[in-house]
């Protein structure tokens, strides 16, 4: 186990991280250390929850389960709160190109929408638009398309890669209303936006 003990925005904090997966060391670890939260892709939540030795390590400090980098089963959302004494499950959705997460969701919101990664963040505009479309007009809500971004958690560009930055950050014409202007990053993931702005990724472009 490492530790990094930093000091942010006037508190410290503690991160235990393991060299190489094992669920019986991270019950042990989480007992040990006390971590507030905890987070791993959606097999390891499982195996963890799974663990025949689940019941004998206190988990109790943990107030959220986090998932990422896959879609989570829908019967996981709810199980982590009745699992955990005092967690619920959150996720959110991102891209190296967007410095990290761009959206989340978390506890009863996240139960009642268990394959939803959430609604963007207040500096994050999204749009669906048809990815064989040449004027990427946006779609309506309920609609299969490409997802885009545009905020300022968006990169500038690719590093010596013009070509790929023209293709991947682009313009919406006038016709897409409100969406219109340019700045937009073209994600590669298919989505579908709900009438409340949740998103849904449903596949890979």
């Amino acid at each position: 186990m490492n530790r990094w003990s930093p000091t942010l925005y006037g508190r410290t904090g503690k991160m235990a991280m393991m060299y190489k997966w094992d669920p019986l060391k991270a019950l042990q670890l989480i007992e040990r250390e006390r971590p507030q939260g905890w987070t791993g892709v959606p097999t390891m939540v499982q195996d963890l929850m799974n663990h025949e030795d689940f019941d004998k390590y206190d988990t109790s400090s943990l107030l959220g389960i986090g998932g990422g980098g896959a879609p989570t089963p829908s019967a996981q959302v709810g199980r982590v709160g009745k699992k955990f004494k005092h967690a619920a499950a959150h996720q959110g959705y991102g891209l190296t190109e967007t410095n990290g997460a761009i959206c989340g969701i978390s506890g009863e919101e996240y139960v009642a929408r268990p394959t939803s990664c959430g609604q963007p963040f207040p500096i994050v505009d999204l749009c669906v638009v048809d990815p064989d479309s040449a004027d990427a007009t946006p779609l309506p809500p309920g609609v299969r398309g490409e997802l885009l971004i545009r905020s300022s958690l968006v990169m500038s560009h690719y590093w010596n890669k013009e070509g790929k930055t023209r293709e991947s950050i682009i313009a919406l014409p006038a016709s897409a209303g409100s969406a219109s202007g340019g700045g937009w990053f073209r994600t590669g993931d298919i989505a579908v936006l709900d009438e409340e702005n949740y998103i849904f990724i449903v596949d890979r472009k």
